[in-house]
């Protein structure tokens, strides 16, 4: 079986903050036209796996080099 993740533990790991990973997972979720992309427990908690650490990464990066483009051409 395929190791999981809690949202906090992902977060930690993408060094981000937990509303942050929800956004980037309401993101995917849109984009895939499925709001049960990630799987959830009980209570209603996404799980991840590691292919899905490894997607919002990209997205991660992607949004710090669009962040870092945009200051450079405000300076």
């Amino acid at each position: 079986m395929d190791t999981t993740y809690t949202p906090s533990q992902v977060a930690e790991k993408l060094h981000i903050s937990v509303p942050t990973l929800r956004k980037y997972s309401l993101l995917i979720e849109e984009a895939a036209n499925n709001s049960n992309y990630f799987p959830r427990n009980h209570q209603n908690v996404r799980s991840y796996t590691e292919k899905d650490l490894k997607d919002i990464q990209e997205l991660v990066d992607y949004s710090k080099q669009n962040k870092d483009r945009k200051s450079t051409r405000l300076n």
